[in-house]
């Protein structure tokens, strides 16, 4: 897991840092945001299907622009050349407890900032993947992403065979939204 950033446009990547080298298996439906000070990059992922994770990454100052941001004649380094991003933290939301809490499947991770408190909400499952027992799920916290509240249902579908799927937020008005696909079956409509 890789830290890229481009101050041009994505025409250069000036800014490469591993922020994780152990984690094997599949970075699923990212999202995140950069903090109001524009100093951390705040995002989470599903991992495997099956942990909600969520990372916090200090961000680096923008270059002057009369600085050279990358030398074109100099090849992209390996990841595995890449130095370590020092000042990364990694939480994990939710963990993967099918004998704790009956849901045996997880993804779509949204995260969003309101209120002096972050929320992450989740596509949670005690059936399979996009199958009409998923539910709307969400959690918060109060330290930055360091521990997470209890797991509790945002929306689990008004009437039988409805699924409702991982979704967005969106702050406005004061008022902190969230947006979430519903079908019926295995994802019918």
């Amino acid at each position: 897991l890789a830290l890229w950033v481009s101050f041009d446009g994505m025409k250069t990547w000036p800014y490469q840092r591993v922020l994780r080298g152990d984690l094997e298996g599949r970075f699923n439906y990212p999202d995140g945001f950069v903090s109001a000070d524009r100093q951390w990059l705040h995002f989470a992922f599903d991992h495997n299907r099956d942990r909600a994770i969520h990372v916090s990454a200090r961000l680096p100052q923008a270059p002057v622009a009369a600085t050279p941001l990358w030398d074109a004649t100099v090849p992209l380094p390996k990841s595995a050349e890449l130095p370590r991003l020092a000042g990364v933290e990694f939480h994990v939301i939710k963990r993967y407890e099918p004998a704790v809490d009956g849901y045996r499947f997880l993804h779509g991770v949204a995260l969003a900032w309101h209120r002096d408190r972050l929320y992450a909400s989740i596509g949670h499952n005690q059936g399979g993947e996009n199958t009409e027992t998923e539910e709307a799920r969400f959690t918060f916290s109060n330290d930055g992403g360091k521990t997470w509240s209890g797991v509790a249902t945002m929306d689990a579908g008004l009437e039988p065979g409805l699924g409702v799927s991982h979704g967005v937020f969106h702050a406005h008005g004061g008022k902190l939204w969230a947006f979430h696909g519903a079908y019926t079956g295995t994802m019918k409509q």
